[in-house]
């Protein structure tokens, strides 16, 4: 049996060894840092945030300055606060936007905090009447002149002047009718229509500006005239033309058979 005093003198040791590993635990521990005023800690690590209304600055949590009309943002960045509708931030003030008349608030704070009225451009600070000459009207641009000419004008500076379209010529198909195409049989020149004249033996092509042959015929310079198809050729798929049937070759106005092929 081991002997009472023995065993308590190792109870005694254990009990030591314990305590020792305890406290060597608590300093190996980093110790949480202290929570300032008007913050509140994290629900895990060692951190902590400032409450609303407040901004971190070093150790502390000082209260956000908010000017009047102004609200608080909840971001942790730059003030801390921004301007309300109708207001804008000048030197740490919110000053209201001054909108002059036939004007509205608008969203782009970057820029004046308003726009014009449709109807009206912005012009020194004010908004000024859009004169919208004769033939034309309001569009929705903001980038270029705020009206455009009716179909069938075109612009000339500030005005709209109407399109002559000449005799045989009808007002194109784009969406603003600014130019003319002339009529199926006849061609543009610099301001009229003229009559394309077909020769015997011709017919107007897809385009109705011009000509072609038919079958059997070829173009020249005055007309249609036709081919003389020599022995041993044909005409071509297209018609116009002829080419000679195999071995033989086309050799000026005949078909021969070549040399290599006798």
């Amino acid at each position: 049996m081991t002997p009472r005093p023995l065993f308590r003198f190792a109870r005694l040791a254990a009990c030591v060894i314990a305590i020792a590993g305890s406290a060597s635990s608590a300093i190996a521990q980093p110790r949480a840092k202290p929570v300032p005023d008007n913050a509140v800690a994290w629900s895990y690590g060692t951190g902590w945030d400032c409450k609303p209304g407040f901004m971190k600055s070093a150790e502390a949590c000082l209260r956000i300055a908010v000017p009047p009309n102004a609200a608080l943002t909840g971001s942790t960045y730059g003030t801390g606060w921004e301007c309300r509708r109708g207001f804008r931030d000048v030197s740490g003030q919110c000053v209201a936007i001054a909108v002059p008349a036939n004007g509205y608030l608008s969203d782009s704070s970057y820029l004046d905090g308003w726009d014009c009225n449709r109807g009206f451009e912005k012009t020194a600070g004010g908004c000024t009447k859009v004169a919208v000459p004769g033939n034309a009207y309001l569009t929705e641009s903001t980038s270029s002149r705020p009206w455009e000419c009716n179909r069938g004008y075109r612009v000339e500076g500030t005005a709209c002047l109407a399109i002559a379209v000449p005799a045989n010529g009808y007002l194109d198909g784009s969406y603003y009718g600014r130019g003319w195409t002339c009529e199926r049989g006849f061609k543009a020149t610099q301001s009229a229509c003229v009559k394309v004249e077909v020769p015997k033996f011709g017919f107007l092509d897809a385009t109705g500006r011009d000509w072609k042959c038919d079958r059997g015929f070829a173009r020249n310079a005055t007309g249609c005239v036709q081919i003389q198809l020599p022995e041993r050729a044909h005409l071509t798929s297209a018609g116009n033309n002829w080419e000679c049937e195999k071995p033989f070759q086309k050799i000026g106005d005949l078909c021969q058979q070549s040399r290599a092929g006798r």
